[in-house]
């Protein structure tokens, strides 16, 4: 830890150079190079500056971590002020800062307060710890199987599910149905998910989520992690709450629409592989390139393909100068320039395709074809593959 005039300097650095950016849509250069050294004096920033100081520090460390320092009672003001500094900028292009974070912390914005707006620095910490534990996770099915963890902040789920209501449940104004809107933000699913583990609040949440007139961004992804998340809370769930229940009964069966319409399903059904209706199942066709032993190396071809209206299938082939990947018809990659597949069930006659015109061949004998317990699966895929035309 530095001594106090080091410290003071430090944080003069930082709050200097990115004042020079605090008109635009960039951030300065010394944050990167010395985060490990600036977040240590956050919490020590008030008593080393000046008032005037301590609110820039705040406002720029925001704009950086999209959470606030912890401050003082008497520094809250000071805090809150930097926070309205914040709101012009929250929706620029190239803003760090996550609306639905700050308004969680804060409990108001440029539209309104809710009930609980932040006054004590103490709820300032509780809010912050929520945060902090979110972060912790790296993926949401790793959120999903720690419940445990999100049990002591449950008594915040009233206030969390007046903040996402009053942020629309979007939590990035900058994008609407593009592909830039990020709903697989882990601090929103961290917030969804605390306030599914309240049983005061679960249906009112998952009613507001499957409401219609709801301007959802990317309704479709959002509603399916949401799946995920609900089926994850239901075995806690107890006999008398009927309305979450029947909510969550809807949902799953939108879902199951959803992946009825893959053409991962359509191709089961036409082979009459033993796949039940509401089954997580998955296939993967590996093989190597003929004349080669194992097909986990290339040169070798990949076929993946499950129920999932978000990721139906991905094929996946590298030989010589051929690397192609692609999913459900979307080519990512075409060294090569070799025919795409385009449709899944075309797969046979993809394989006779590109070894005719490119020399492509692949040995499946030698390969695997994995489809979890329904192993005789494998066997119908395996004549599929192998089919005369």
């Amino acid at each position: 830890m530095p001594d106090e005039n080091d410290a003071i300097e430090i944080l003069r650095t930082f709050i200097a150079d990115e004042d020079k950016d605090l008109g635009t849509d960039a951030h300065g250069g010394f944050w990167p190079r010395n985060w490990h050294r600036i977040a240590p004096l956050a919490e020590k920033a008030e008593r080393l500056l000046g008032a005037d100081e301590h609110q820039q520090f705040c406002l720029h460390y925001m704009r950086r971590e999209s959470t606030p320092p912890i401050v003082s009672q008497n520094a809250l003001p000071r805090l809150l002020a930097a926070y309205r500094d914040l709101w012009p900028r929250v929706d620029w292009s190239r803003s760090l800062v996550e609306r639905h974070v700050l308004t969680f912390i804060f409990g108001f914005d440029q539209k309104g307060r809710l009930p609980s707006e932040l006054l004590q620095a103490a709820d300032l910490k509780v809010r912050k710890k929520l945060i902090a534990h979110i972060s912790s996770f790296a993926h949401l099915p790793g959120m999903r199987a720690k419940p445990r963890g999100f049990l002591p902040f449950v008594s915040q789920a009233q206030h969390i599910h007046q903040v996402l209501r009053h942020i629309g449940y979007r939590h990035d104004n900058r994008n609407g149905e593009n592909s830039d809107y990020r709903y697989a933000n882990l601090r929103f699913w961290g917030l969804v998910y605390t306030v599914l583990l309240a049983k005061e609040t679960r249906a009112k949440l998952l009613a507001d989520m499957l409401d219609e007139r709801l301007d959802l961004p990317k309704r479709n992804d959002t509603q399916a992690i949401l799946n995920h998340f609900v089926q994850a809370v239901l075995p806690t769930c107890d006999q008398d709450e009927v309305e979450f229940r029947a909510l969550a009964d809807r949902l799953a069966a939108l879902e199951r629409t959803r992946a009825g319409l893959t053409e991962s399903v359509a191709l089961a059904q036409t082979l009459g592989l033993p796949f039940e209706d509401d089954e997580a199942w998955a296939v993967e066709i590996k093989a190597p390139a003929v004349g080669h032993a194992v097909w986990y190396n290339p040169p070798n071809i990949k076929l993946e393909f499950r129920p999932d209206p978000d990721h139906d299938w991905h094929l996946q082939l590298t030989a010589g100068e051929h690397r192609l990947s692609e999913y459900s018809g979307k080519v990512t990659q075409n060294d090569g320039r070799l025919e795409p597949l385009g449709k899944l069930a075309a797969f046979p006659a993809w394989l006779r395709q590109i070894r005719q015109a490119h020399g492509l061949a692949f040995d499946f004998a030698k390969g695997r074809i994995s489809c979890g317990k329904k192993r005789s699966a494998a066997k119908t895929l395996m004549q599929w593959i192998e089919g005369e035309p």
